[in-house]
């Protein structure tokens, strides 16, 4: 079983990212976290085959997020998708994708694309 784990403080937009991603992924299990804190320790224990990653949260934004992600040995292999609505400049992407990210994508979410980005990183993972 494909697990997907959405990391967003923003309520609203995990519940639409979970509702998608049941659409997109029938037979996925979905996590949602809503800070890097949470996420990480979730991403511990559940250890996902891929994460979803807002970049603008309080308390350690996306970039500390995954920089955390891709410095630890376990969890270090997660495939890392950048989904952002307001952080979507060059310098932004550059940091996201410095930071460890595999790619990056901007809000409101193309469906399409994400599947294609998700089915991507599964093939690479």
């Amino acid at each position: 079983m494909v697990k997907i784990l959405a990391i967003d403080d923003n309520g609203e937009n995990l519940v639409i990212i979970k509702t998608l991603l049941s659409v997109l992924f029938p037979d996925a299990k979905i996590y949602t976290a809503s800070s890097g804190n949470e996420g990480v320790a979730l991403a511990k224990v559940e250890n996902p085959d891929v994460i979803l990653l807002d970049l603008n949260m309080p308390e350690m934004d996306g970039f500390e997020t995954c920089k955390i992600i891709k410095d630890d040995q376990t969890l270090q292999r997660i495939p890392v998708i950048v989904l952002t609505a307001l952080k979507t400049d060059s310098a932004s992407r550059i940091k996201a994708l410095n930071s460890g990210a595999e790619t990056f994508l901007t809000k409101p979410i193309d469906e399409s694309e994400l599947k294609a980005q998700i089915t991507s990183m599964l093939r690479i993972r």
